[in-house]
């Protein structure tokens, strides 16, 4: 066998749509992170935005859970990005006389998460084309060494500075024969040097490959849930953070929204079985239109609630028990408590009586208008910034 070495390093041409797509979605999540965090950095008239995340930063400590998620989803961003910064330079596999070597872009400690491997060509008794079963458009080769067996995607990874091998948009694939595929699968610097240690290439699962090549724009079942869950999506951040100004006056209802989600997960991922969608699309797809419509639960029934009213708003009146805990005056009304703002509810004293606009709609609960209570705290915090300046 002819004598070289070189690296091999992922082309980033043909993952370019789905990074396009990540870039747009994140000033989305962003925005509704934001929201979620400091409600009320959407009117901050006559406070600065430094005494407004310094409360709202009290507000989250008043708040384990939403710190600890917080917390939980910032962590996971910023590893996700290291890592992604890191294989970008650091992940290659190095072709030789002797072998292939998978090199980790991660760290030392934490190389068991994503562990380098070496196989020598003369371990390997077979490398076999198989189908991703995470994704139907990319082809896995899968080296075989007996008891151990590693799998590669040869379109991915090219010499460096290469041109991409094979169409870079991943729709194309599916109007390619197994035959052009066969002829592009000699391009891999891969796949030449398993001929050159005479390795033999299974191809027999090739055709089976091509005929599960699917694209989601072009089934409209796929297509009816994408439009679901960006539809779900929109609407809880629309209506939940910018448009409603009711709150739920008790524990909202976590159990129902995580059961009606996973019902639903459930129902259109058999629905898509059916419509001949693949697997991993299939409950991709219905996950997101499950969590999507868990989500927009929460301000929906809200605004069902309300709709279906008859009364409309009435005032109540509360006493302060307690630290931020109101006790109705009344008989059959909820107990009200505020996590959030403890410089305001300070000010009152125990034993004071407020209140307070509640509804009790179609749905058979109490929701709490905020409005009058962030128009009392927007004066409060006006009033305490020019008392400071």
């Amino acid at each position: 066998m002819r004598k070289r070495s070189y690296y091999l390093s992922k082309e980033q041409h043909r993952q370019s749509r789905f990074i396009f797509a990540a870039v747009l979605a994140l000033p989305i999540f962003a925005i509704g992170a934001i929201v979620f965090v400091f409600p009320d950095i959407l009117d901050v008239s006559g406070e600065g935005y430094r005494k407004l995340l310094e409360r709202s930063w009290q507000n989250m400590k008043a708040e384990p859970l939403e710190l600890t998620l917080f917390g939980i989803f910032g962590l996971f961003g910023l590893l996700q990005s290291g890592y992604v910064l890191l294989a970008r330079g650091r992940e290659r596999l190095l072709v030789d006389e002797v072998g292939i070597c998978y090199v980790s872009p991660l760290p030392e400690f934490l190389q068991a998460l994503r562990p380098s491997w070496r196989l020598q060509w003369s371990q390997i008794r077979q490398a076999r084309v198989e189908t991703s079963k995470m994704s139907s458009l990319f082809l896995i080769l899968k080296l075989d060494a007996g008891l151990v067996q590693r799998k590669i995607a040869p379109f991915q990874w090219v010499v460096a500075d290469h041109e991409p091998i094979g169409p870079v948009d991943p729709r194309k694939w599916r109007s390619l024969d197994p035959e052009a595929i066969r002829s592009l699968l000699q391009l891999s610097p891969i796949t030449q040097n398993l001929a050159r240690a005479n390795i033999e290439l299974n191809l027999d699962t090739l055709h089976s490959s091509v005929s599960t090549l699917f694209a989601l724009e072009e089934n409209p079942s796929t297509l009816l849930a994408l439009v679901l869950f960006f539809g779900f999506g929109s609407y809880a951040l629309i209506d939940g953070a910018f448009l409603i100004q009711e709150i739920y006056a008790e524990r909202p209802f976590y159990e129902f929204y995580a059961v009606t989600g996973i019902l639903l997960t459930i129902t259109v991922g058999v629905w898509l079985l059916r419509a001949q969608v693949p697997r991993a699309e299939s409950l991709t797809l219905a996950a997101l239109v499950g969590a999507g419509f868990a989500v927009a639960l929460y301000p929906g029934l809200l605004r069902i609630n309300a709709i279906s009213d008859p009364s409309g708003l009435q005032k109540y009146a509360y006493v302060l028990e307690s630290n931020r805990t109101f006790g109705a005056v009344g008989v059959g009304l909820p107990t009200l408590r505020f996590k959030r703002d403890r410089e305001y509810w300070a000010q009152f004293e125990f034993g004071s009586i407020h209140h307070f606009e509640l509804r009790k709609g179609g749905l058979g609960f109490y929701q709490l208008n905020m409005a009058p209570v962030y128009a009392a705290m927007k004066e409060f915090y006006r009033a305490q910034q020019a008392q400071t300046q």
